[in-house]
């Protein structure tokens, strides 16, 4: 391990955990006995603004009910997404455990901090946090919090001011090569990776 990293920071979709074989957004308008394409439609528009926090889980909700006419609350909604995530993670067997176990070990043994960054939204965040995968992390920067999304430099930027940390500290993985590009630009050291023996190798071999 070179001295110079004291930071890792890791994506978490397709890493921590892995890419499910169902879309969650598909199922809910199925739940919901819902045209899915129609629902799409009206849903997809208002999850791009939650996801960069410009809209809250209230607002998320209202097209949909207003559009479909459901007598249903914004909270009723939400608590289902997350419900449904956290089976979701459940049932496919999601959580990548091979890599959590192995973080853990190793944040211990190498003293070092763990960072989550990812672009989601808070339900989902509620769903991870619920099957216990960020336990691991020290610090969590979600695109909904900072405002922008990966690769925007501007998620680059949030991320070494929150972290107040030099980028050249840093490590950075992720599943997406346009990520790891843009965090190259402001001087973040990464490699693109989803295989968890990859990611592990990627590690040890700091």
């Amino acid at each position: 391990m070179q001295n110079r990293i004291t930071t890792l920071i890791l994506d978490v979709g397709g890493i921590i955990r892995k890419s499910p074989p169902t879309n969650i957004h598909e199922n809910i308008a199925t739940h919901l006995n819902l045209n899915i394409g129609e629902f799409l439609d009206v849903f997809l528009p208002m999850l791009d603004k939650i996801r960069v926090g410009e809209v809250t889980e209230s607002q998320l909700w209202a097209p949909v009910i207003e559009e479909f006419n459901l007598n249903i609350s914004p909270e009723v909604l939400s608590n289902k997404y997350v419900e449904m995530h956290v089976d979701e993670t459940n049932q496919f067997g999601l959580a990548n455990l091979e890599l959590l176990n192995f973080l853990k070990e190793f944040k211990e043994d190498k003293k070092i901090k763990l960072v989550a960054f990812s672009n989601t939204n808070p339900l989902k965040v509620a769903g991870m946090k619920n099957t216990g995968l960020l336990e691991v992390f020290d610090q969590l920067i979600f695109s909904h919090d900072i405002g922008f999304l990966k690769p925007d430099g501007n998620a680059f930027i949030e991320a070494i001011r929150i972290l107040n940390e030099s980028p050249k500290d840093l490590f950075f993985i992720d599943d997406k090569d346009a990520n790891v590009k843009a965090a190259k630009k402001f001087g973040i050291d990464g490699a693109v990776a989803s295989d968890p023996q990859e990611i592990i190798r990627i590690i040890k071999n700091l």
